[in-house]
């Protein structure tokens, strides 16, 4: 009776880790949510943003969320990882998870074409510039 136990304690144990492996973190250092601490002008250095203006990039499995605690409005995307590089794909507002353009990424930071360049990862910091921007950012 022990073994019978045993083995379906160890069944059970095995069939709820590897349905939670497929949910995991995927994105290495990159995965959490980030606290945007400098925001760059590339072409004059202008800063617009510091650590108290409430922006906030948030990576989780293929998802990546833009959001200022200021506002009520936020924006969701989907988004590749290859190598040094970030893509954003189609982007929808919420509340109402409408589809918009890329472009409207430009209040957080994003440019026209919908991709960053990582300068630096780690598991407590991260840089992405584009062509508009260098963005700082701490794990937050």
């Amino acid at each position: 009776m022990k073994k019978i136990l045993y083995t379906t304690l160890i069944l059970i144990l095995t069939a709820s880790v590897s349905s939670s492996c497929d949910k995991m973190d995927c994105n290495g250092d990159l995965d959490g949510m980030w606290q945007m601490t400098r925001w760059e002008k590339r072409a004059d250095q202008t800063i617009v943003a510091d650590n108290n203006s409430g922006f906030y990039y948030y990576f989780k499995l293929d998802l990546m969320k833009f959001s200022n605690v200021n506002e009520t409005t936020y924006y969701l995307s989907r988004f590749q990882h290859i190598g040094d590089s970030l893509f954003i794909g189609e982007v929808y507002k919420s509340p109402f998870d409408e589809v918009v353009p890329v472009e409207e990424l430009k209040h957080f930071g994003g440019d026209v074409h919908g991709r960053f360049r990582i300068l630096e990862l780690s598991s407590s910091k991260m840089i992405l510039c584009n062509t508009e921007n260098i963005l700082s950012f701490r794990k937050y």
